[in-house]
């Protein structure tokens, strides 16, 4: 195979290379590259000249797939994973260019999540999304999914954190929302693209998340809940901590509990994290994105107040309405369509266009999807 041209690519060449090299993890590759300046020179100062033919594989990989590589010291490299001492030699991105890192907020939680938590996981990441700020997750099924799908629904920035290869859509479930990602926002990882699920990635890849924002949000937490792990990593960068209240004896909601007793702030709505930020914000919030059918007006209006806040089955917004199934399968087609209402994974629907909710404080009646 021929060599990549180029000095950014002979970058990217070298430091894929040293991450074949038994015992050379992030931390010492990172060392070596500010001892001698480049990922040339480090490769080049090793006594063995390690095989580069599996790395070529994965870059070439890497180009049929359309994912591009930034390689540590390249002008493109996110500055805020240098606060960690071992920052990924190589990023395989998904999207042009990066969202506004002053203005990134991660929003995770466990993945058997509750209709609360997604409830509330999707209502942050609206209303973030409609203030311009990136939604950070992990893409995992539960709270990062309904996170991220909140914020495409607003039309605003999210960028996916991946714990596998660009080649493996981790969990199936979220194949539709890769889909969507792939069109608009930022899929990242520091995984060669042929890298499956494996149990040690993701714990690995959650300092990534808490290093890409200014914030982190504990929306829902078991007692051994990943999103406890990249919490206490947010706090080592000097990153916000932020947790969601839960119900007390709700399993969920345990770490949640367990954050705001050692001292996580508390959120409750979007202005809660605009203030632990200190971020200077307008009274209200901007104008949100409308459907042509308005509620109330339109011929499927009913449905809309049905579902409320709340996420139900065809069934039960059949039986709400007292309308036929097959006259409420149409209503929500046309209103999936029209990005009035979502569809979890589970089947349930939801309403995306939060005109109940103002994003402030007020009853949680409206919902935003990823």
């Amino acid at each position: 195979m021929a060599a990549l041209r180029g000095p950014r690519d002979r970058e990217v060449e070298a430091f894929a290379t040293l991450l074949t090299v038994d015992g050379l993890g992030p931390a010492r590759i990172r060392r070596l590259w500010e001892t001698h300046g480049s990922g040339k020179r480090a490769l080049d100062s090793l006594d063995d000249t390690p095989d580069s033919r599996s790395a070529l594989c994965a870059l070439a990989q890497a180009a049929r797939l359309g994912v591009r590589t930034v390689p540590l010291g390249a002008p493109d490299y996110p500055a805020a994973f240098y606060d960690l001492t071992d920052p990924p030699p190589v990023l395989y991105v998904r999207g042009s260019g990066w969202p506004d890192p002053t203005r990134s907020v991660a929003v995770v939680g466990t993945r058997r999540a509750s209709p609360y938590g997604r409830r509330i996981a999707r209502r942050l990441s609206r209303d973030l999304a409609r203030w311009g700020w990136t939604v950070v997750s992990g893409m995992a099924a539960g709270i990062d999914a309904a996170a991220h799908e909140a914020a495409l629904d607003a039309s605003g920035p999210t960028m996916g954190v991946l714990g596998t290869g660009h080649a493996h859509e981790y969990p199936w479930s979220n194949r539709p929302l890769y889909a969507r990602m792939k069109r608009r926002g930022w899929l990242v990882s520091e995984l060669e693209p042929s890298a499956g699920p494996r149990r040690t990635t993701f714990p690995t890849r959650n300092r990534l998340i808490a290093a890409a924002s200014r914030a982190l949000i504990v929306v829902e937490a078991g007692d051994r809940s990943g999103a406890l792990g990249t919490a206490r990593r947010a706090l080592a960068l000097g990153r916000e901590v932020l947790a969601v209240p839960a119900r007390i004896g709700d399993r969920t909601g345990v770490g949640t509990l367990r954050l705001l007793r050692d001292g996580a702030g508390l959120v409750t709505d979007v202005r809660d994290v605009f203030d632990a930020l200190g971020w200077i914000h307008d009274l209200e919030p901007p104008p949100e994105r409308r459907s042509k059918t308005g509620e109330g007006t339109g011929s499927d209006g009913w449905l809309l107040s049905a579902l409320g806040g709340e996420e139900r089955t065809v069934d039960e917004v059949a039986t709400v309405c007292g309308r036929s199934i097959g006259d409420t399968v149409a209503a929500l087609g046309r209103l999936e369509v029209d990005g009035r209402v979502g569809r979890s994974a589970d089947g349930t629907f939801f309403r995306t266009d939060g005109s109940q909710s103002d994003g402030w404080g007020g009853e949680d009646r409206g919902a935003g999807g990823v």
